[in-house]
């Protein structure tokens, strides 16, 4: 294929040569083509702009501008080959990687994701579903190592959390019980001692203490007449 769009200006002695109208770099013209003037062929040394390129040697033709061209075209093929050169470099290199893509594990595969956009639980480790075991009886660590694997989580000593759960209870009817919340998440009224739940109380009869005390328990509010003369 040929370039030939536009003129050019050419000076003796010069290797520059400058367009008016051309499409030197949107057509690809580029080193290494043949830029033929006056039936003398030049060798394209670099292409700068549409407008700009220099040769290899200087122009020996006479000065002058508004001249018709040709330009032959020698990047395409040598570029092929280049890119040709290059893609195998990359297949040699990378070819045995692509081949490992699959959706079936094994050994230095790389794994590919389902329709779903999930990998398969095959591809994945023990290790990543973790699992927690409880030990109840302080069972020794070669017990503790035969009996789990990669990634559980263990709990030593277990035997405390469940003393614990077994405590839970809705109504503390014995020392040491856990108390649980209600549906509002508040401790039930009964699980609270007696001084937890104040009360209001007003005398303005002039009651005893006695007869005031016998009427209260611990923790409530008592309001009395006091008369002030």
């Amino acid at each position: 294929m040929s370039e030939s769009t536009g003129t050019i200006t050419v000076t003796n002695g010069s290797a520059n040569v400058t367009g008016s109208g051309t499409l030197f770099a949107t057509n690809f013209c580029g080193p290494d083509d043949l830029l033929i003037v006056d039936g003398l062929n030049y060798v394209i040394k670099s292409v700068t702009s549409d407008t700009a390129l220099t040769l290899t040697r200087p122009y020996t033709g006479t000065t002058a501008s508004g001249k018709t061209y040709e330009i032959i075209r020698t990047t395409g093929e040598k570029a092929l080959n280049e890119l040709a050169h290059q893609v195998a470099e990359l297949v040699n290199k990378y070819g045995t990687t692509v081949n490992s893509i699959t959706d079936t594990p094994g050994a230095s595969k790389i794994p590919k994701a389902g329709d779903d956009g999930k990998l398969a639980d095959s591809w994945i480790s023990d290790a990543a579903f973790l699992k927690t075991l409880l030990a109840f009886d302080n069972e020794t660590n070669d017990t503790l190592t035969s009996g789990t694997g990669e990634g559980d989580v263990v709990l030593k000593g277990a035997n405390g959390i469940l003393e614990i759960l077994a405590r839970l209870s809705s109504g503390l009817s014995s020392k040491g019980k856990v108390p649980m919340l209600d549906s509002s998440g508040k401790v039930l009224a009964a699980q609270l001692p007696a001084a937890a739940l104040q009360e209001l109380k007003l005398y303005v009869n002039g009651e005893s203490d006695e007869t005031i005390i016998a009427a209260t328990k611990e923790g409530d509010i008592v309001i009395r007449k006091v008369s002030v003369e």
